[in-house]
């Protein structure tokens, strides 16, 4: 039910797939695969009901209205998801300097996204999606200059063993002429037959 929601939830928004994608932060392809039938993992339902303010039960069951009412100075959905991931962090196998980093930043988001203030909410929401394109594209030539290097490596190895000279165990030539003096020497052999 919920794939078939969450295609709804697209055609309602009048979004294509690739569209829709990134809104979520997922690839088409994902989105396809979800569409048809596909497992719609919890980060992926947190993410749409706060992107597009889509109620969770009607995406999960199809009961209720499509989209969430508007907010009257309680947190926002965004918000709310800030606050479940900070419960994440409680549990963690980080260092805990980490954690409390994450936190610190967490909780400055959550106090933001639950201001009066649209225009910095803007600029936040702006910088963070700039933030995560550059930090995905940034993964992709880690993830890529990784192959290089591995390909660099073999290509290495092929010259390496191409360039080396082959030994061979027995060396045709010499023993052919090993075999033609032999014959040679027992047939002219000085006092022999």
């Amino acid at each position: 039910m919920i794939n078939n929601n969450i295609k709804l939830l697209r055609d309602k928004l009048g979004l294509n797939q690739g569209a829709f994608a990134k809104t979520i932060g997922v690839r088409q392809s994902t989105l396809s695969i979800i569409e048809s039938g596909g497992r719609v993992t919890g980060r992926i339902i947190t993410t749409i009901c706060a992107v597009h303010n889509v109620n969770r039960s009607w995406l999960e069951t199809g009961k209720g209205s499509m989209f969430n009412e508007p907010a009257t100075g309680g947190p926002s959905s965004a918000a709310l998801m800030i606050a479940e991931r900070l419960d994440c962090y409680r549990v963690t196998d980080r260092p805990r300097h980490e954690v409390e980093e994450i936190r610190e930043m967490l909780n400055a988001l959550l106090e933001i996204l639950t201001s009066d203030n649209d225009t910095v909410k803007y600029a936040i929401k702006s910088n963070l999606v700039a933030f995560r394109h550059t930090v995905r594209s940034d993964n992709k030539i880690i993830e890529q200059e990784a192959d290089i290097k591995r390909l660099c490596a073999e290509m290495n190895e092929l010259k390496q063993s191409l360039s080396e000279p082959r030994r061979l165990d027995t060396d045709f030539k010499t023993q052919g002429s090993s075999r033609e003096s032999k014959q040679l020497r027992g047939k002219h052999r000085v006092g022999g037959k």
